[in-house]
């Protein structure tokens, strides 16, 4: 063996634990290998950013971030691993996710999608950790009842005890819809601002008379129902605007001019 040859093997003897990742690789004789034109810290940064699938750690901002300092630090880190510049097991993988991190939180309509996705995560999140604490509960009142097996069945049909009652008993039905279904076939028309609603009698004028104090009470109710109803719709077309899905906003023009 040449005394090049001893040299090399003697700078490569390290314990076996160096050698289980990309950060073990023999420091000195990656000094003499002109295959392995890379540092420590370029492989660093392919880690963070391959390490996470989330847009604002990936960049290293945060959530409340202007477009100009997003902006900033992507060229800072597009510097880091730039396949032209950094020859890291990974580089190109992780430039590609840094390049699409930048490119939906600049842009307007996608960081507002993506913030709409995570709110909604959320709330099946808060879901899921209601459904459990409801069940751990009911299983804590079971355990606390003892043999009073008795109570624990009324208190399960009582639900549908109040869902038969509230469908047999026509008195706590509304007095109008604001669409035609079911029972509510005749239409009228608010005296302030013209607004359908349907009522289920056609001698609806006789119990309330127009202009009679029952009459103007229920047609605020009409109105009031009908402008949240708009600002529902409303909120929806916005989001669909920003989206890109919808260019026109009908119920949000109605409201405007109710």
């Amino acid at each position: 063996m040449s005394l090049f040859g001893r040299r090399i093997k003697s700078f490569c003897i390290f314990p076996a634990e160096y050698f289980t990742s990309v950060n073990s690789v023999c420091k000195k004789n990656s000094m003499d290998d002109p295959d392995m034109n890379y540092t420590e810290d370029q492989v660093e940064a392919v880690r963070k950013i391959s390490g996470t699938q989330d847009y604002y750690i990936i960049l290293g901002v945060d959530k409340n971030s202007s477009v100009h300092e997003i902006r900033k630090a992507y060229r800072k880190l597009s510097l880091k691993v730039h396949p032209d510049k950094n020859k890291a097991p990974g580089a190109e993988e992780a430039f590609k996710a840094l390049s699409n991190a930048f490119n939906s939180l600049s842009n307007a309509q996608h960081r507002s999608k993506l913030k709409y996705q995570e709110e909604e995560e959320d709330g099946n999140s808060s879901d899921d950790e209601f459904q459990f604490q409801f069940q751990y509960n009911r299983h804590i009142i079971f355990r606390s009842l003892g043999g009073f097996k008795l109570l624990v069945l009324l208190l399960q049909i009582l639900p549908m005890f109040l869902l038969f009652f509230v469908s047999y008993f026509p008195f706590l039905e509304p007095n109008y819809a604001l669409q035609r279904n079911g029972p509510y076939q005749f239409s009228k028309l608010t005296k302030a601002h013209g607004v359908p609603f349907f009522v289920k009698i056609d001698y609806f004028d006789k119990e309330f008379p127009p202009e009679s104090s029952v009459r103007v009470g229920l047609e605020i109710q009409v109105e009031t129902a009908y402008k949240k109803l708009l600002r529902h719709y409303c909120h929806i077309e916005t989001q669909r605007c920003e989206w890109g899905l919808a260019f026109q906003t009908p119920h949000c023009d109605k409201l405007e001019q109710f």
